[in-house]
């Protein structure tokens, strides 16, 4: 992965290699392709209320950077 700088960060999951695909796939433009890996998320992936919600937020989140969305969250 990368950080907003374009740094590299380096992915310590068992499950990376998989995360780093669905990543990629989002980047691509398929916000839902993260949040709807059942392997990923389990049953939360086939509820629709949770992935709107997870794409409107990753949609800030790319908008607004990360500390801004941070302190949008939690005030």
């Amino acid at each position: 992965g990368v950080d907003e700088a374009g740094a590299p960060i380096a992915v310590d999951d068992p499950a990376g290699a998989r995360l780093l695909e669905l990543a990629a796939a989002q980047k691509d433009g398929d916000d839902r392709a993260f949040v709807s890996d059942i392997a990923v998320f389990g049953d939360l992936a086939g509820e629709e209320r949770f992935v709107e919600e997870f794409a409107s937020q990753l949609k800030a989140l790319r908008a607004e950077g990360a500390r801004a969305r941070m302190r949008a969250l939690v005030g």
